[in-house]
């Protein structure tokens, strides 16, 4: 075939299914999604990946953070951010793991760190009768996440270059008193009532940052692949033919 019957034939299809290419676009990304999906879930199950394991992961897949803890939907701006802190000497810096920003006509910036499924959540010790003791990775995890996003608010965000690169474009970003995310641990951990209850009253009266578990961001990707195959199924129109219904959705890889 040659270039130009080639070009005629895929004007042809578009005219008959406008909707064609992007069905075929939409398919393949949903696919790829899949596949992350499947990944993530088996590798929680194995355990095998190191926290930079799961960097790499998240950096490729950044769809899975989906919508944020209070159903903002959050992007990424930069993977392993500098927030500040660093002395004259060049020592000191406070990197992290995600810098991301919610989704609007105006957006702002979101401090997002990982660790791992294996991660503790509690210690296996009472600390009372029915109240554990919150694990050192949860500990620490929660203040390094308040410590990161007050060096940014503080300090790195309010650097010239970082501003200029932010608050510049359609959706500008802007720091005010930035939210929090931990990714730490499996709720499988939490057993017994004791557990559940020390878990949970902890991270509900948490103020910043919010925690999340592994198994619950598997669960969230789950759901926004299960809206996503809702968008793909096929339609019949008024004359007999079918093509795919679309929700408005971006086609990002």
């Amino acid at each position: 075939m040659t270039d130009q019957a080639s070009e005629e034939f895929w004007d042809a299809i578009e005219q008959i299914q406008p909707n064609l290419f992007r069905a075929v676009a939409l398919t393949k990304l949903h696919e790829i999604r899949e596949n992350a999906v499947k990944t993530f879930e088996n590798q929680l199950i194995s355990g095998d990946w190191n926290e930079g394991d799961w960097q790499t992961f998240f950096e490729d897949n950044t769809w899975i953070f989906g919508y944020g803890l209070r159903y903002q939907f959050l992007s990424t701006v930069v993977a392993q951010p500098n927030y500040g802190g660093t002395t004259v000497t060049g020592q000191g810096g406070q990197r992290g793991d995600f810098l991301t920003a919610s989704e609007a006509d105006l957006r702002f910036t979101v401090v997002v760190e990982i660790k791992k499924p294996g991660s503790r959540l509690l210690e296996t010790q009472l600390y009372r009768n029915k109240v554990h003791v919150l694990s050192r990775d949860l500990i620490g995890g929660v203040t390094q996440v308040q410590s990161n996003c007050r060096t940014w608010e503080m300090q790195g965000s309010q650097l010239p270059e970082n501003r200029e690169q932010l608050e510049s474009g359609e959706a500008p970003s802007y720091t005010i008193q930035p939210k929090g995310i931990l990714i730490i641990g499996n709720l499988q951990e939490l057993d017994n009532y004791a557990k559940r209850t020390t878990f949970e009253l902890f991270r509900r009266n948490v103020q910043n940052p919010d925690v999340i578990t592994f198994d619950e961001l598997l669960a969230r990707s789950k759901h926004l692949l299960l809206n996503e195959e809702r968008s793909l199924r096929p339609v019949s129109d008024p004359i007999g033919t079918s093509e795919v219904d679309f929700d408005d959705e971006e086609l990002d890889f």
